[in-house]
């Protein structure tokens, strides 16, 4: 397994600049690109394509065009008589085509290789070649749909992510949660400073007496729930198949007012068993310890996983996104099953 990752700029220290020991602690070869556009998970996404004669792995690309050179990394770097690309789809400026928006909930039930699940709902969605393309691979699909519209990027992995587990499915959900993060602040002293050292400092009781805040992410929160309630019915899932991650949401005028996170995004980490590369909080750390990160640390480690923290605010999450937005994982396919023996 090779974590790749690409776009991050040059001009700023700052930008994922714990990354590289990271991957060196977990022991993972890391390739950084520089380009303008910092976004290469929204870029493209790495499949492979499996035959009885072996399996290499394909780049699905965009068509999100920002003119920035990344749109033609994978043709340009990665294409070759072992890597594949592909790209369906026109320019789009639509944020829901980018690829933060396509992920995979692992085997369940009748899907020995998973479920592609998208963000999307009424006129918003990711765009039909797309989704008919990913639908046509039948052996995890149909593209399962989830209502991201409510968000101003859109994009499936701000509010979930899929992590490993020992329960008899072998994977539960990373789940953004508000009461959570509301919990941890409302158990401290008022004056304790969250967002340290980001330029955008406050405090716990700051926060929570932002009425109009606080209005916004009880409906948020309300929003989440009816979404966990889906999944639940959906993939057979129960409150204990989710672990709930502090995230708080802030409203952003589009000029549909919409959400987007107002503490780094925890959910949209990188996955690399057994470890989890998280967004760094800079949540409240009253006696030294930041309490974001303890409960999210916590939580990981009892379903066996490590939780690494990766500086990510400039301008990963002031740009609307997180590390997870800022990466691509190169993994190896699975032994079994095949596809030609699944009946699809």
């Amino acid at each position: 397994m090779e974590l790749r990752t690409f776009g991050l700029r040059q001009q700023s220290a700052h930008e994922l600049s714990s990354l590289p020991s990271l991957s060196s602690t977990i022991g993972l070869p890391l390739t950084t690109i520089s380009c303008s556009d910092p976004w290469t998970q929204d870029q493209f996404e790495i499949g492979y394509v499996d035959t009885p004669n072996g399996s290499h792995p394909v780049v699905l690309n965009s068509p999100r065009d920002r003119m920035s050179g990344l749109e033609d990394y994978a043709w340009d770097y990665l294409l070759g008589p072992d890597f594949g690309c592909l790209q369906y789809g026109v320019d789009s400026t639509e944020s829901l085509n980018s690829f933060g928006n396509l992920e995979c909930i692992p085997p369940y039930g009748a899907y020995p290789l998973g479920r592609v699940i998208v963000g999307g709902a009424g006129s918003r969605r990711m765009e039909q070649a797309i989704r008919d393309f990913l639908s046509a691979q039948s052996i995890q699909g149909p593209v399962y749909e989830l209502d991201t519209t409510w968000l101003v990027v859109g994009h499936v992995d701000e509010i979930m992510s899929c992590i490993p587990a020992s329960n008899a499915r072998g994977w539960v959900v990373g789940w953004a949660d508000v009461d959570c993060a509301l919990d941890i602040l409302e158990a401290i002293p008022g004056s304790t400073v969250v967002f340290s050292g980001t330029g955008s400092d406050t405090t716990a009781s700051a926060i929570l007496n932002d009425t109009s805040l606080i209005d916004f992410n009880d409906q948020v929160q309300a929003v989440l729930d009816t979404l966990r309630t889906q999944l639940k019915l959906s993939f057979g899932l129960t409150e204990a198949d989710f672990i709930r991650i502090p995230v708080l949401w802030e409203p952003m005028a589009t000029p549909t007012i919409r959400a987007v996170a107002h503490t780094a995004g925890a959910v949209n980490w990188i996955v690399v068993r057994p470890n989890v590369i998280v967004a760094k909080q800079h949540g409240p750390a009253p006696s030294g310890q930041d309490l974001f990160e303890q409960d999210i640390t916590t939580k990981l480690a009892a379903l066996g996983l490590t939780a690494y923290y990766a500086e990510d605010w400039t301008p990963y999450h002031l740009g609307l996104g997180e590390v997870h937005c800022g990466s691509n994982v190169l993994r190896t396919p699975p032994a079994s099953p095949r596809w030609w023996n699944s009946g699809k």
